[in-house]
């Protein structure tokens, strides 16, 4: 991450090199950072966001459930 100086403060930020590996509706490399209406689809963009953020949750959930059986 790194910072952007603004006027009401410093402001955490993408680093740019990441900006090119992200994808909308995809769990990116980065922990913890999904992204949700990067884009904008013919479909709509409320629409597609929608979808997006259901993948993301099931990627999350995912996630989780692997995590807790590794505790058990």
């Amino acid at each position: 991450m790194v910072a952007q100086a603004r006027a009401t403060g410093t402001t955490p930020t993408i680093d740019v090199g990441l900006v090119a590996a992200l994808r909308a509706g995809t769990v990116t490399p980065v922990a913890g950072l999904p992204f949700v209406g990067m884009t904008n689809p013919l479909t709509g963009a409320l629409f597609q966001i929608g979808r997006e953020a259901r993948a993301v949750a099931r990627a999350i959930a995912g996630e989780l459930s692997v995590r807790w059986d590794q505790l058990l």
